[in-house]
């Protein structure tokens, strides 16, 4: 292994740890960098459905009607969660992805912060609609 601050061969390093050789790029394709932003979303939405599932709680889903904003009982939500974290697991034990600056890593914490940020607005909006309309 080369030490930091050499540029020797495929494995270098600069100083600050980032490695020289851009042979990692040959590595991105579309399921290098999809994967990971898929299993980050699936991972984030497997949170607040699990939750409500278990607690016996009533929660929006797909299923719902009107899809999104109608409640849904516990048991769907329990089995949407359940289902969101084996596909995200499922995703991430195809391609592992290490916690450190690299691309699946970097794939993965944008697929986490759109489905996050998409689904606070929108259940936020549900929220403030349901308690106008009372």
């Amino acid at each position: 292994m080369d030490k930091p601050g050499t540029s020797g061969g495929a494995g270098g390093r600069d100083a600050c740890g980032w490695r020289l050789s851009p042979l990692w790029l040959g590595k991105l394709s579309h399921g290098f960098i999809s994967r990971p932003f898929f299993a980050g979303a699936f991972l984030c939405n497997c949170i607040p459905h699990l939750p409500c599932g278990l607690r016996g709680e009533i929660f929006p889903t797909p299923f719902a009607d009107p899809r999104g904003k109608g409640p849904s009982a516990p048991i769907v939500n329990f089995l949407l969660g359940a289902f969101n974290l084996l596909v995200g697991v499922y995703l991430l034990s195809r391609h592992p992805v290490t916690v450190d600056f690299e691309p699946g890593f970097l794939a993965l914490v944008p697929g986490a912060l759109a489905i996050g940020i998409y689904l606070s607005l929108h259940f936020g909006k549900v929220r403030r609609d349901r308690s106008k309309s009372r």
